[in-house]
Formats: structure tokens, C-alpha cells, sequence
């Protein structure tokens, strides 16, 4: 009741007009309660005594507040009839309890109960019809919004190469080019399908990164917000999936994915169904956790596979994957501008080879120093390195950048390694026995139409040999990314510029000297310089 008479108080403190000012010769100015009362005396809910004191030690009685109650519904007379203020529903409900509390006293004070419960009543039906009013322009905007519920887009990419090292000596530019178009349809408030058509691909081959490269739809998934009691998301389809700092998972993938978090904690459930030996589908089940923290964020991937014989030639068999990778990123300090990445990945791989037993477990390793600068420079030292043992990577696509992606730890390496995209395609296309040392500076003026970069990467092999049980069994698994001998100094140099916000020009030159790198016939490998150009455009 205290509640409900309090909070009526205020509602008619704000919005009452101001009646004549009551003053009490027993309530001092610097008493701690003279401002609410004299507002309260204001507005007409309180009065004194005849000889103008308040009184305010002494006891209330029902019917003292019984007189207050009718101060109040008086009030609200004027309010709602005169001013034209109309009470919530709330309010409306605080009124009618303190009305039925008092209705004795307020009877006996000749106030008309069942007159303003009357009243009261109407009030109520107003505010029902209020409601209706207000359900049908939700139900008018849902049916506007659903008139807008396919929208379009898509991208274009124009490439221009010279000096591309291929078989034919004569060939040394490469054009490639493609149009892709992208449809979204609303479903209903909390699903969504989304559809990515490649309409025009010329000379860009299949899709990076992809598990099931063969696609011309890169993209096609359903997505229900709220689902499951609306504590998550849930995902069924193709689409573009990232993880971690981009080193096991960051490219296309046929999955079933459920998201929720709780706080500042994200979980992500995937089945990925990844397509071995072009013959079926064998899920990779995989949980991530990733928790925001003040001044930094940590995650947790696990990745795990069983698979029946499916060689064509059953030669391997019972074979088993087990990945874990775990890493965070944070800041050093804010002052300075400085802020770290650390990742590490552990993966194991078992199969039998005519009925033997074979194993493989190693890592991938990955630490970076960044700092962005006041002055719009920034600058990164990084070092990503795999043992012998390491055979992690399930799928990759190491060129995103030109669309505003994340950039990958084997960005600018990645075209000289076979494109290390992971899969099945095998050894050349993987990241082990491998270092890498990177150096980068760039440059964005506050413009936001240029900006620079350089960069430069040493990429060596750790051991001149590898002793596994699968080394010398795969075709493909030579002692490091197909090379008998690795070693590549790689420099580039890249230049935006932007038209608008959705067209981009880039271009840049990529020089790799290749040293004394061996390929896997211990031929000297020629070393390349690289002058590339490109259009990019999103609508």
C-alpha cells in the first residue's frame, strides 16, 4: 500500500497543476522533509490543521488517509477531463486498490465509490482499446515489412596479374574474374534464408577454402533466430564459417550450427559434413567457447572425426581426427596502443595402413605483437610455425582481405605454398614443418580513401628431414608444403584506393625469392615477381 500511494505521489507531482502554497509554522525550512511536503500541500494531497500547522508526529489515521485517496481522485478528475492526460494502465491500477482499501471511509466522507468505479471503469476500457489500436499498427508495420522481405546484392572482382610463373614460359599475365549474386528472404520475424549464386567465374577456378569446392552456390543456408526457446540461433546449410584466429576453420562449410551465449560467454555447436574421398559425408563434430573478458578475449575449439574405409583402394582404414586449438587476443596497453594474439592447435591423426597401426600428433603455433598508432600507422610482428606432426588444418581461405576479411596468419605465403587450403587435397596444400617470421606496416590516412601496406615473410623449413609413420606413405606428404627444401624470403607491397564505400581499387607488387629452394625433384625453383591489379565492387 506504501508502494502504491507513493508512487501515485509522484506521478501527480510531475504532471498536476500547481494550486496555492500551504506553509506550516511547525515545519522549519531546513527540515529534511519541508520541500516534499510543501509540494505535496501544493497539488492539494496534503492540508494542516486550521491554525496552519502540519502536525507531523502525529499518528495517520484510515480516515486521514482516507482524505488523502480523495485528494487524489479528484485530481485525477481534473487531470483526465480537464488537462487531458491519460493515466497508464499502471496508474490506473494503483488507483483502483487504494479506492477499494478506503471505500468505507471514502463513503462515509460522501464520496461516490460506486460512481468512480464507474468511472474507473470506462478509463479501463479506453485503455483496451488503446491496446487493440496499438496491435493493429504492429500488425500494419509486419505486413509492410514483410513487402520488403527479398532484398538483392552481391559482388564483382576484376584481377589482373603479370608475371605469373606457370608451365608455359610464354604465359606470364592472367586475367580472372567474377560476379557473384546474393539473395536474402525474410521468412518470418525470425527466419531468414540466404542464397550466394557464383552467375560468372572466369579463370578463378574453384572456391578457396571450400570443403565441397565443385559448388557453384558458395552459399544456402537457413537461419532461425530464437530457436530452441529462444536461447540461440540455429544455422542448417552452407556458409562462409570462421573460428579462432583463422587457422584451422575459415572458409566454406556444409554444417548444422547452433549459437547462444550466456553473458559475456559464446558457445558455437557445429556437424560439419565434410565430403571424404569424393564418395560420402562424415560429420566433424566441433564445439567452440569463447568468453569476453575487461581488456581481452579467450577461446576454445574442439574438432573430432571417425571414418569407416573409404579409400577407393582400402589401403588405410579405422582412421581418426582429433583437433584442439585454443587461443586469445587482448590488449598490452591502451597508452601505447599495443595489443597481442596467441593461438596454439593440436591435432592428432590415426588411421592403419594394411591392418598397422599408424599415428601422427603435433602442433601449430601462432604469436603476434600489434601496434596502432595515434598517427594512423600501424604495425605487426607475427610467427606462426607446425612441426613435423602437424596435420590440422580442415579448410582455409587465405584471401579475404580484398573484401574487408580478417587476415589470415598464411595471407601473403599462401600463393606460393600451393594456396594451403587443408582438406583432403593433400600435403602440398597444408601448413607443417614450417616457419614463418612476419613483418608489416601500414598506413591509413584519416581520408579513408587510401591505404598502404608492406609487408615481408621468411619462410623456412624446421627440419631438412621428417621421421613420422606417415611420411613417405602419402605421395603428397613431402618434408614440407611439396618442397624438399624450403626456403622463401617474400615481399609485398599493396595500395587501396577507395571510389566509395563499396568500390576499391587495389594494387601491389609481390616479390619471392625463393633462395636455394628445391622442389620435390631437388630442381632449383624459380624465384617470382608478381605486379597484380584489381576491382573490387559490392551492391
Amino acid at each position: 500500500m506504501r508502494r502504491v500511494l507513493l508512487s501515485l505521489c509522484f506521478l501527480f507531482l510531475c504532471v498536476a497543476t500547481a494550486q496555492s502554497s500551504q506553509y506550516y509554522k511547525d515545519l522549519p525550512r531546513g527540515h529534511w522533509a519541508y520541500e516534499t511536503v510543501e509540494r505535496l500541500s501544493e497539488k492539494g494531497f496534503l492540508s494542516g490543521t486550521a491554525d496552519k500547522n502540519f502536525n507531523g508526529d502525529a499518528l495517520v489515521t484510515r480516515y486521514g488517509m482516507a482524505q488523502i485517496v480523495a485528494n487524489i481522485l479528484s485530481r485525477t478528475e481534473y487531470i483526465t477531463n480537464i488537462e487531458k492526460q491519460p493515466l497508464t494502465q499502471d496508474e490506473f491500477m494503483d488507483i483502483e486498490e487504494l479506492v477499494a482499501e478506503f471505500a468505507d471511509e471514502l463513503t462515509l466522507m460522501c464520496v461516490k465509490y460506486d460512481g468512480l468505479k464507474a468511472d474507473l471503469a470506462e478509463i479501463k476500457g479506453d485503455l483496451s482499446a488503446t491496446k487493440k489500436d496499438l496491435n493493429r499498427i504492429k500488425q500494419i508495420a509486419k505486413n509492410d515489412f514483410r513487402k520488403d522481405k527479398l532484398s538483392f546484392g552481391g559482388d564483382f572482382r576484376l584481377r589482373h596479374t603479370d608475371a605469373v610463373k606457370t608451365a608455359n614460359a610464354g604465359d606470364n599475365v592472367h586475367t580472372n574474374a567474377y560476379l557473384r549474386l546474393k539473395f536474402n528472404a525474410q521468412v518470418d520475424e525470425n527466419t531468414t534464408a540466404h542464397v550466394r549464386w557464383t552467375a560468372y567465374d572466369y579463370n578463378y577456378g574453384l572456391p578457396a577454402g571450400s570443403l565441397v569446392s565443385a559448388n557453384r552456390v558458395d552459399n544456402a543456408y537457413l537461419e532461425f533466430r530464437d530457436a530452441l526457446r529462444g536461447r540461440g540461433t540455429l544455422r542448417l546449410g552452407r556458409k562462409y564459417t570462421s573460428r579462432g584466429h583463422y587457422m584451422v576453420l575459415h572458409g566454406y562449410a556444409d554444417a548444422i550450427t547452433y549459437e547462444t551465449n550466456n553473458g559475456d560467454t559464446d558457445i558455437v555447436m557445429n556437424a560439419i559434413f565434410d565430403r571424404e574421398e569424393n564418395r560420402d559425408y562424415y560429420q566433424i563434430w566441433n564445439l567452440n567457447v569463447s568468453k569476453q573478458f575487461d581488456k581481452s578475449s579467450g577461446y576454445l575449439g574442439i574438432y573430432t572425426r571417425s571414418l569407416p574405409n573409404t579409400s577407393v583402394v582400402p589401403i588405410y582404414t579405422d582412421r581418426g581426427m582429433d583437433i584442439i586449438e585454443a587461443g586469445s587476443r587482448g590488449t598490452i596497453s591502451e597508452k601505447k596502443g599495443l595489443s597481442y594474439d596467441i593461438a596454439v592447435v593440436y591435432a592428432s591423426n590415426d588411421r592403419k595402413n594394411a591392418g598397422k597401426k599408424e599415428n601422427i600428433a603435433g602442433y601449430m603455433k601462432h604469436a603476434a605483437i600489434n601496434w596502432a598508432g595515434n598517427n594512423n600507422f600501424g604495425a605487426k610482428i607475427a610467427y606462426t610455425d607446425a612441426d613435423d606432426e602437424f596435420d590440422g588444418i580442415i579448410t582455409l581461405d587465405n584471401e579475404t582481405r580484398y573484401l574487408g576479411g580478417p587476415e589470415t596468419p598464411f595471407e601473403d605465403i599462401a600463393f606460393f605454398l600451393g594456396g594451403m587450403t587443408g582438406g583432403v587435397a593433400g600435403g602440398n596444400q597444408k601448413f607443417y614443418n614450417t616457419s614463418d617470421l612476419k613483418f608489416q606496416l601500414d598506413y591509413a590516412p584519416n581520408t579513408g580513401k587510401h591505404y598502404f601496406r608492406v609487408a615481408f615473410d621468411k619462410v623456412k623449413e624446421l627440419k631438412d628431414n621428417v621421421s613420422n609413420d606417415f611420411a613417405g606413405v602419402n605421395v603428397n606428404n613431402l618434408n614440407a608444403l611439396g618442397y624438399n627444401k624450403l626456403e622463401m624470403d617474400i615481399s609485398i607491397f599493396e595500395y587501396r584506393y577507395s571510389f566509395t564505400d563499396n568500390t576499391k581499387l587495389r594494387f601491389g607488387y609481390t616479390m619471392a625469392d625463393k633462395g636455394d629452394c628445391l622442389d620435390s625433384t631437388n630442381s632449383k625453383v624459380s624465384d617470382e615477381n608478381l605486379l597484380w591489379t584489381e576491382l573490387i565492387s559490392t551492391f
